[in-house]
């Protein structure tokens, strides 16, 4: 995730390089607010964000269509994940998973799908791209969000310049 200045990153997206790239979106000012004072389920504080809704809405249909149309195969990695990842600016968010034995243990939010996605290269997958949410702990500032949705696809053998005239396209 990248500052986007005085807006939030809400895309953020990692080319098949691994070159991480950000699409600014502003947020509700009271998102996680656990109290806000006007709360989003009232239709005339609705009625502001709908717009913004509406937008991204049609955003993340038009991302979907040009993967599709390119040949890729979108693919949901499990969020709960048994390790955060090995990213050292990186923090995922632990929970406790109870298994049939009434066990606890460790899970973790993914910090993103990477690791999964790879996995799926290294059996065999040629064009690959997943859009969903990931979840990154001590993220939680003025232009950053714990929880925010990201883009990222591979294509195994594309240079890097594929990638980026891709975006820009």
């Amino acid at each position: 995730m990248r500052d986007c200045g005085a807006q939030h990153t809400d895309f953020a997206a990692k080319d098949q390089t691994g070159t991480e790239l950000s699409i600014p979106f502003a947020p509700p000012s009271d998102a996680l607010d656990l109290n806000p004072a006007s709360p989003f389920w009232r239709r005339d504080h609705h009625a502001g964000r709908r717009p913004r809704l509406l937008a991204r809405s049609r955003a993340l249909s038009a991302l979907r269509r040009r993967f599709e149309g390119e040949g890729f195969v979108e693919v949901e990695p499990a969020a709960l994940q048994v390790s955060p990842g090995n990213e050292t600016h990186l923090h995922g968010f632990a929970t406790s998973l109870i298994g049939p034995d009434g066990r606890s243990h460790v899970a973790y939010l993914h910090t993103s799908p990477e690791f999964s996605m790879k996995k799926l290269l290294a059996a065999g997958e040629q064009r690959i791209a997943s859009l969903g949410h990931v979840w990154r702990n001590r993220e939680r500032t003025a232009t950053h969000h714990p929880e925010f949705t990201m883009l990222e696809w591979y294509r195994p053998g594309a240079g890097m310049g594929s990638g980026q005239a891709g975006l820009a396209a």
